[in-house]
Order: structure tokens, then sequence, then C-alpha cells
């Protein structure tokens, strides 16, 4: 997030738990070796966070966000930021190009000395100009401070980025009127709050791809040897190039009727969503909305998802609110599309990540501890890269990066582990008998990689040290119990509230089926 101090914005990284908010700055290390450059941060020893400001349960206050009239000061900074950021973004672009043009001239000169030099300095002139935007884009404030005590403004892109906030803040730290538990203020003190960010500094190493989008991938190998930079950089990140067809259909599930429309948002070269159209709001009173709005976007290649914003007009203040949203990356992923392309019955991805796992049964924290985010990226690449067969990018990696890579893996196949079609009554059969529940799974219900899959995971997470079923469910119930990847929007589906009901059946549902399938009770 961008946090507002004074006249400053400043790049922070935003912890919320259940009992605290922790705001924190990144130091981003430099090396003289490298001329002063960006450090790769591939350790987690690198990565330096520093508590700026901290705000603990029952002691929290989510200050009035509500627009008001904005004075004619605050309309001019206004005017000027936006200046700004359509400067930043036309320089981005003309600086893309360039780096195009220096990719093609490498490809043609063998020797490649002077473009390579030539392709840093406009790689470090890039970071520059990306880091300065993202902190130049957010513009809608949230507000959260101490009761009586000092307020903090954080930025952010969006209404609807600011009403999740503040539903998270208000729901987990802010003192509900008439809680019968208890609602004194949790004390925090520095030393935990210092113990916080040295467990989760693995969560911020992400933070050095901000603004940094052309380094994501291989950022060691642009600066050490600079005869590969063309190779490595075409392999970063992408998006689309070209005219996007896109229609809008029609909305299901909503909670009541209203008048709604749908926005389509694009995150573009600042990594942050921009609204680029917006249907026209249905008439009033409309409990199943149709659109038929079909409009043309223009890419170019800057842009990596696209994101479905539902609004709703309040009726008492004329006043659109966003309420839910659809976000679709525009580059899919090879990695759900493995199995697809795999001839075994266990994706071979799969069982490679699970022989692995099984070598370091006896760690803690399996599946529950993150391994490095950057690790993890560069693993997914090379993933993608190789192909259907054995895959050679697990050698040497740290285990925690293995058992994240499967659980990104289940979560992104595009149908379910278990299929789609048993979605609803498997969530839903959390209070049901055993006999009712093996009634939903008889044996051959499931496709066969599905069936041979779900048994091969069974018997490999049934043997994870000190994990019992009700464990492995909270983490894997949401993943393998789920509606299949779509481009379907109901808004019943981006309730929060539901969403947390929803996951807590399906880790039960999950830990009841390994209890079933231990028992050899249940088949595939």
């Amino acid at each position: 997030m961008v946090e507002l101090s004074g006249n400053q914005r400043k790049l922070r990284r935003v912890f919320l738990f259940s009992d605290v908010l922790i705001c924190a700055s990144q130091r981003l290390l430099t090396s003289d070796s490298l001329g002063g450059s960006l450090v790769g941060l591939d350790s987690a020893e690198e990565v330096g966070l520093q508590a700026k400001w901290h705000v603990a349960k029952n002691s929290c206050v989510l200050f009035n966000s509500e627009r008001q009239a904005p004075s004619r000061a605050a309309l001019e900074q206004e005017n000027r930021r936006c200046q700004l950021e359509n400067s930043l973004k036309i320089r981005i672009k003309s600086l893309q190009a360039e780096m195009a043009q220096l990719r093609a001239e490498a490809g043609r000169n063998a020797s490649g000395g002077a473009t390579s030099r030539q392709m840093q300095r406009c790689v470090d002139q890039l970071r520059r100009l990306q880091s300065q935007l993202i902190v130049t884009v957010p513009n809608v404030p949230l507000r959260v401070g101490r009761t009586q005590e000092k307020q903090y403004t954080l930025l952010l892109s969006s209404e609807l980025e600011r009403r999740e906030w503040e539903q998270l803040i208000g729901a987990n730290l802010v003192q509900q009127p008439g809680n019968r538990g208890d609602c004194n203020p949790v004390t925090v003190s520095q030393a935990e709050v210092a113990d916080l960010l040295h467990a989760y500094r693995h969560v911020a190493q992400d933070v050095t791809d901000l603004g940094n989008r052309y380094l994501r991938r291989q950022r060691r190998q642009v600066q050490h040897n600079g005869a590969d930079f063309t190779s490595e950089l075409d392999k970063g990140e992408s998006g689309l190039v070209g005219m996007l067809s896109v229609t809008v259909h029609k909305l299901e599930g909503p909670a009541e009727p209203a008048s709604y429309c749908v926005a389509t948002e694009i995150k573009d070269v600042s990594q942050h969503f921009m609204r680029v159209h917006s249907t026209p709001f249905c008439s009033a009173g409309s409990s199943q909305p149709t659109f038929e709005c079909a409009f043309q976007l223009s890419l170019d290649g800057t842009e990596s998802a696209i994101r479905f914003v539902v609004s709703q007009m309040d009726a008492a203040n004329k006043r659109p609110s966003d309420i839910g949203y659809l976000e679709l990356r525009l580059c899919e992923s090879g990695l759900r599309d493995y199995q697809a392309k795999s001839a075994e019955a266990v994706p071979m991805l799969v069982q490679g990540l699970v022989q692995q796992v099984n070598r370091h049964l006896t760690e803690l924290g399996l599946y529950r501890v993150s391994g490095s985010s950057t690790d993890l990226q560069s693993a997914r690449a090379r993933i993608d890269t190789d192909g259907p067969g054995p895959p050679q990018a697990l050698d040497g990696l740290d285990i925690h990066v293995c058992t994240g890579l499967l659980k990104l893996y289940l979560r992104e196949l595009p149908e379910p582990l278990f299929i789609a079609s048993l979605h609803e009554a498997l969530t839903a059969a959390s209070e049901a008998d055993d006999r009712e529940l093996l009634g939903l799974l008889p044996t051959g219900t499931l496709p066969r990689a599905s069936a041979a899959t779900a048994a091969f995971l069974f018997d490999h997470l049934l043997r994870v040290n000190k994990m019992s079923p009700s464990n492995i469910g909270l983490i894997f119930g949401p993943t393998l119990i789920r509606p299949a990847i779509t481009a379907s929007l109901t808004l019943t589906a981006l309730d929060p509230k539901l969403i947390g009901q929803q996951s807590m059946q399906q880790g039960a549902v999950l830990a009841r089926l390994l209890d079933l399938y231990r028992a050899g009770r249940l088949v595939f």
C-alpha cells in the first residue's frame, strides 16, 4: 500500500492479523559489487522489514472515509497527480518500445557489448519510473488509527478495495457494540511486532517486484551476464496485444433487487486496476439484470489481468457502491494446463512434488509455512517451459516451495479435484452422517485422472507429521472442493461472510473424507 505522510507518499507493507494491523517499510539492500543496483533478494536474510506503526484489536478506529465535496486546493492537487500519472505512463511505454528495439538489435549483433550497456541503463530507468508510478496512482483514502490518538492515511486505487479493507479491519480489530467477549484493548509490544514481521518476511519479498516488472524473473542474469539479457527478459511476464472483445451478458445471484452495473477494469503498467468501461445501470428493482453489452478493449501488452466489478446504486443517496468483482488473468498459466499435457493418470508434476515432500515428512510446518514467493514463481516459470515430462525444476528446491507449488497447482486447475458438479452437495454435507456423505461419492463418480490423483494425494497427506485430518481440511478443503474456474460471476459467491462459512464447511467435509478413506470406507 501507499501511506500518505504529510505531503509525501511512501510505499508500505501492511499486514492484517486477527489481533493487530501492522504497517512496515521494506529495506531494499544494495551491493557495491553490483554498482549499487538492486540485489535479487533471493534469500530471506536479504529482506528487512521495519515497523512504522501498529494498531491492536479493540483499540482500532476506522475514521469516516466518505467522499466530501473537494476543496479547490484538493482539486488542483488531484489534477497534478493525474498529469504526473499520465506522464509516467507515456514515458514507461516509450522506454519499453526502446527496449524492444534494443532486443532486436542484440539479435542481429553478435557482440552486443554497447547494446547490453544501453539496455541496462534502460532497465534501471524503467525501474525508477515504475516505482514512482506505483506510489502515484492510488488516491482513495483509508483512514485508520487508535482511539483518541493519531490517525494514519493509506491510499488505495479503488473504492472497492477500500470497502474490502474496511470490512476486514472492522470485523477483526474494531470493538463491536454488544460484544459479550473480552472488549479490553489487546496489548501488542514492539518486540512482538518485530517477531511477527520476521516470521512473515517471506511474504514481503514480492514487494521488490513492484515497479520492476521487466526484472521479475532472472534478475541476477541481467546484472551479471549482459550477453544473456535478451533471452532472459523475453521470459518475463507480459499481457496480450491487440483487441479484446468483451460481452457482459447478465448478472446472477444479487442479494436484493436493485439497479446494478458492471464495470471493466484492467491491471495496466502501473500494477493497479484502472477502470476502462462501464455498462449502463439496469432498471431499478431487477433481481437478475441482463445487459448484453458488447465492446472492445485495445491492449498493448502491459495488461496482465482483467476485473469485472459490480456496482449497486444506493436508492437513498443516489450513489453507486462497488459490491463484488471477478478477476481473470489475461495470460493463462501453463501450470494449470499441465494435467492436460500429461498422459499419466496422476500428473507427473504431482508425483514429483509429493516425492520431494515425502523425503521431509518430519519437517515442521509442512503446507502451513510459506516458502519464498520469488523461488516459487521462478520454479513455476521453469515448469511451464519444461512441458509434460518429469519436472527437472524441482531438484534442489526448498521443501516449503514444493508444498506451495502443489497447493498452487491444485488451486489453479480449471476443474477442481472433486469435480465442480459435486461442489454444492459436498459443501452442504458438513453436518450429514457418514452414510449420506459416502452416498455423494460412490466408487467411479470421479473421472479416472481425478480419482487416481485424489487417492495418491490422500495417501500422502495422511502421512504428514503432526497434521490431523482437520488441519489438512482447513488448508486443502477450499482448494479441492470448490466451483470450476469460469468467467461467470455470481454475486452470492463473492460475499466475504459466505466465503468464510463455505471454507469452514469444505474443510470439515475434507477432514471427514480423509477419515473415511483411512478407514477403508471411501474408495475412489
